[in-house]
């Protein structure tokens, strides 16, 4: 089963207009008070599902593109969230057999330990360099909404977008074609 050209540029188009309106939703201001919720990073969540499904249609040039672009709109260091991203997801890439095959319970709780993971190495980043760091609270809700945001995007790139993995073992090749 090949996957045409035109397909190719629909799925990576589809990413990105879905990675620049999960970047939208974050810039939603959800109250004004200290005990406004904490909104999820859609965007991670977003990125790190797909690349478990599609990996062909989301190049580490288009997460790393709206990553950026996130990192400017969100007015967060540019390029270290960015990067931390990127490497979430270039993990989810190489483990994406492996997590496929796995219930959905497995995948989430990875999702979640990699999450945890990348909270943790910007927080060490932004030490480093002598840069304001988030309270653990504010932390924690950041990373159980975030954890609460996953399967819910997940759900949605299943029902709505039909963003699934492929049935045939082996995945996609470069060019999208099923190996």
């Amino acid at each position: 089963m090949a996957v045409s050209s035109s397909t190719l540029w629909l799925g990576r188009s589809v990413f990105i207009s879905l990675g620049l309106i999960t970047t939208l939703i974050n810039m939603l201001p959800l109250g004004l008070s200290a005990e406004a919720p904490v909104m999820a990073d859609l965007f991670f969540c977003l990125a790190f599902a797909w690349v478990i499904r599609r990996p062909s249609t989301a190049p580490i040039g288009l997460i790393l593109v709206v990553s950026l672009l996130a990192d400017f709109l969100l007015m967060r260091p540019l390029g270290l969230w960015a990067f931390i991203t990127l490497m979430a997801t270039e993990f989810a890439r190489s483990q994406r057999i492996p997590l496929r095959e796995q219930i959905f319970i497995l995948e989430w709780l990875i999702a979640a330990v990699v999450f945890a993971t990348a909270l943790f190495a910007n927080f060490v980043f932004l030490k480093l360099s002598f840069s304001p760091t988030p309270s653990f609270n504010l932390m924690l809700a950041y990373f159980v909404s975030t954890t609460a945001a996953y399967p819910i995007v997940v759900a949605i790139l299943h029902w709505v977008f039909r963003v699934r993995a492929p049935k045939a073992p082996g995945g996609f090749t470069r060019l999208g074609r099923v190996a």
